[in-house]
């Protein structure tokens, strides 16, 4: 689009295991409707350096806000909406309580992956710990689960065969993952901006219950919390997701001009 008709920026950070491209499907519609996507490979993700290998909180959190500096001086005077996808949506929320960053007027989460770990189940948390501290380099890869991310079967498809994916997780990057979830559960209170919570109830990654905890600890008059009944984790990718692209381009244009008052 000439830079006349934008209206709004999403600066978007993936999952795990995946990569920028993850949202190369839901750009299509928001550029339709005046809104720049930008993406990038997370470190330990994608294309980026040392591939699997957990970058820790820390080093996500930084790279993101950079990445969020460089887009804001490039678009001096458009709305800013993070958005995070599981993983990401930790991410989002962790450089949206930084003090010093760029202003920006919300947060849209996708699926977000947030939860305190100590309330996570005890055996689980246990043997995650455990394998983690003695055999770091364990690859757990999911299979003889029935997990399914998406009623998208064709783009499923494409996703187990993409080779920028990562399809199998190193123990001590599933543990930092989940550290990453307890880290954000932590300053999720602090946030002072408008955020967008989205959830598919058919997501087998995301349980019903990290999502009403993280509603429920966000400040009330700051979170909105939309749930769609035949909604899988990959939301924005599913066959049919025009009303998640739909809510948030209602939520987006409604906080447009949110000078955080």
């Amino acid at each position: 689009l000439p830079h006349g008709r934008h209206k709004f920026i999403i600066i978007a950070v993936h999952g795990m295991n995946e990569h920028g491209r993850a949202f190369k499907w839901p750009a299509e519609f928001w550029r339709s409707n005046g809104i720049v996507t930008y993406a990038f490979d997370q470190r330990g993700f994608g294309r980026s350096p040392n591939r699997g290998i957990w970058p820790g909180t820390k080093n996500l959190t930084l790279d993101f806000t950079q990445f969020v500096r460089q887009i804001r001086a490039h678009h001096p005077d458009l709305p800013i909406f993070l958005l995070g996808e599981s993983m990401g949506g930790g991410v989002a929320l962790l450089t949206a309580s930084r003090r010093d960053l760029v202003d920006i007027q919300g947060v849209i989460l996708v699926a977000p992956a947030v939860a305190p770990w100590e309330e996570l189940p005890l055996v689980p948390r246990a043997s995650l710990w455990l394998a983690a501290h003695t055999i770091p380099w364990f690859i757990l890869t999911g299979e003889g689960l029935d997990l399914r991310p998406t009623d998208n079967i064709k783009l499923w498809r494409e996703m187990s065969l993409d080779e920028d994916t990562i399809h199998g997780t190193r123990a001590d990057a599933m543990y930092g993952l989940v550290r990453l979830m307890d880290r954000t559960a932590q300053v999720v209170a602090k946030i002072q901006i408008p955020v967008l919570v989205l959830y598919g109830q058919r997501d087998d990654f995301v349980r019903q219950w990290m999502i009403d905890w993280l509603a429920g600890h966000l400040p009330e008059d700051r979170v909105e919390l939309v749930r769609y009944e035949d909604g899988y984790h990959w939301l924005l990718r599913d066959l049919k997701p025009e009303k998640v692209h739909g809510t948030i381009l209602k939520w987006m244009t409604g906080r447009g001009a949110w000078q955080g008052k």
